[in-house]
Formats: C-alpha cells, sequence, structure tokens
C-alpha cells in the first residue's frame, strides 16, 4: 500500500505508473479498490449502462497488470458490482475496518481515457451522446411498443434458448472448477444460463450445489470459503434482465474464455455438410464417425453405482469404477 500511495504524493498529483490517478484507494481488508468518481453523473439510459461497462472493463485491463497485482486473472466486474462501505468492518473482521485515502481528482470520462490503448479507445461505444425520444414522440412513432410497455406494462421480450447451452455450462464448471477471485461469477452466469434456457429454479439450485460441492475440493477453500449465503446471492441473477447479459462480458467476469464457433458467415446446415464432405474426403472408409473402437459411455455405469450408493464421493466413485473424476462429474 505505501509503495501505491507514493506515485501520487498528493490528491490531484501527477502519476508516473502511465494511468490517471484514482480519486480514492480503498482496502477492504485483503484486497485494494481503485475509486474514479466522475464530475458530473451520467444518466444510467440501457445504452449508457452499456457503454460504462465496457469503459469499466477497458479500464481494468489498463490498470490491473504486472506492476499492480500479483493475479494474472484480471477481476472484470460490471457497473452495478456491490462494495463495503468505507468505515464499515472488513472481510477481516471488524478490528480491520474498510479504509480509503484521498489520491485524486474527480474525472471526466476522456480525461480516464488518456493513457487507455487507442484499439481500445476506439472499440468504446459512444457515451453522453445518445438520442432519447421524448414518450410523446415515441408514442406516434412506435404504437405498438408503446401500448405493450407503456399501457400493458409488459417486460421486454427474449430469446429462449435450448438447454444445451446451460449443461455445458455446468459440466464445464464441475469439469475445470473456478479460480478463488471468480467464484460469484460462475455460479451467477450459471442463474443466467438457466433462465436462458428456461431450467427451473429447484433444477438450477440443485446443480449449484453440486458447483459448490466441487468448489469445496479446492485446496485453498478452507482459507478462502465460499459460504451458502454467497452462493443463493449469485442465484439472484435467475431472472429476466439478465439474460442479455453477452458472452464475451460472461467470458471476462468468470475468467473462462469461450471461442465462438467459426461458420464463414454460413448457416449451420450448409456448414456441417462442408465439414462432413471434407472428412469423407480425408477418411473415405467413414471410420472418424461414433466412438472410438472399444470404448464405452460410462453414464449408466455412474449413475447405477449413484444409485446404489448415494452418499458416495466424486473421487471414491471414480476409484471404484476405475475412471477419472472428470467422468463421474458429467454423468452425476
Amino acid at each position: 500500500m505505501p509503495t501505491l500511495l507514493s506515485h501520487y504524493p498528493e490528491p490531484g498529483g501527477e502519476s508516473d505508473i502511465g494511468w490517471q490517478a484514482p480519486t480514492y484507494i480503498v482496502s477492504s481488508g485483503t484486497g485494494l479498490h481503485l475509486y474514479y468518481f466522475l464530475k458530473e453523473p451520467i444518466a444510467l439510459t440501457p445504452a449508457n449502462a452499456k457503454g460504462l461497462k465496457e469503459f469499466k472493463f477497458a479500464l481494468i485491463d489498463m490498470v490491473w497488470n504486472d506492476d499492480t497485482s500479483r493475479l494474472k486473472d484480471k477481476q472484470m466486474q460490471g457497473i452495478y458490482q456491490g462494495f463495503r462501505v468505507v468505515g464499515s468492518a472488513s472481510k477481516l473482521g471488524s478490528r480491520f475496518p474498510v479504509t480509503a485515502w484521498h489520491t485524486g481528482p474527480r474525472w471526466t470520462i476522456p480525461e480516464l481515457m488518456v493513457g487507455m490503448d487507442i484499439y481500445k479507445r476506439r472499440d468504446l461505444p459512444p457515451l453522453l451522446d445518445r438520442i432519447t425520444t421524448p414518450l410523446e414522440e415515441a408514442k406516434e412513432k412506435w404504437p405498438d411498443w408503446y401500448r405493450r410497455r407503456v399501457v400493458d406494462g409488459q417486460e421486454p421480450d427474449r430469446w429462449h434458448v435450448k438447454r444445451d447451452l446451460y449443461d455445458w455450462w455446468v459440466r464445464r464448471l464441475m469439469r475445470e472448477g473456478m479460480t478463488y477471485h471468480h467464484r460469484y461469477f460462475c455460479v451467477m452466469a450459471l442463474a443466467i444460463y438457466a433462465r436462458k434456457c428456461d431450467i427451473c429454479e429447484q433444477e438450477m439450485t440443485r446443480d449449484a450445489y453440486r458447483v459448490w460441492e466441487r468448489m469445496r475440493q479446492a485446496p485453498d477453500y478452507r482459507e478462502h470459503p465460499f459460504t451458502e449465503d454467497d452462493l443463493h446471492a449469485a442465484l439472484t441473477a435467475w431472472r429476466d434482465q439478465y439474460c442479455t447479459f453477452p458472452r464475451d462480458t460472461i467470458a471476462s467476469m468468470t475468467a473462462k474464455p469461450m471461442t465462438p464457433n467459426r461458420r464463414n458467415h454460413r448457416k449451420q446446415t450448409v456448414h456441417l455438410a462442408r465439414a462432413r464432405a471434407v472428412q469423407n474426403i480425408d477418411d473415405p472408409e467413414g471410420k472418424w464417425r461414433g466412438r472410438p473402437v472399444g470404448s464405452g459411455n460410462k453414464k449408466q455405469l455412474v449413475r447405477d453405482y449413484v444409485q446404489n450408493h448415494p452418499d458416495a464421493s466424486p473421487t471414491q466413485i471414480a476409484r471404484e469404477l476405475g475412471i477419472s473424476r472428470p467422468t463421474v462429474y458429467k454423468y452425476m
């Protein structure tokens, strides 16, 4: 902390580390948080909220580097992330209250962009220049929208996705686990995908407890526990308004990259037909189809064992059946 403060000898002083001085630096007990206060408030319209989120991600990407943190996985947190009130108890207890240091002035968005990579600045959506349509004018332009949203009070429509996406995310969490600083957002993403895929709350909660059990196997879990209250707090994202979270945002917040499927602008049916045609040329005998010879699906084997031994742990099941723990997690 003294080293970081030495870069800002007085509030508003010049920084020597390549980015603007935060208005306050806050210690929450186990970590440091940089607070940038704006000179003027920004209306939190849906369009501005998206722009501010992307701007905050770019700011975190600039500030979080090898000189400021030993953690390689950056914590990309949205603009609605809660924080501990200065003066309240920190994570270490009431003996160590949350403490703040005044280190810089208030800023404008353009001022905070100074020092930001030119390509990141170019890709950021514009802020403060959004043109909003007055409600009376919107009533004339879009009468159907006005009736549904304003008169009838209907919620905005959303996409309904096949449950394959949800099942894939649960399998991934069970197989890969979660890094300490991203556990909350991994469970939050589980709730978001459950809502997108129309998974009922009971099934989502049951799977969340499986994920929680997976967390508890981490070597550092006793030192950094994830409580049942934390689990239920993350599951409150099971709401329609969270369904608009894009893939890139979830990937950043969970530290789990998601590479999009490449179709080269073709429809899925055309893309798959071309891929199979190439495969048939490479392997005219068709040996590439199906499971490898001699292999078998362990699904029924695992489920039969779980039914007969409901209290068995994943490690015990893997040992008894002679299979890997990821295979056990996949079919439990």
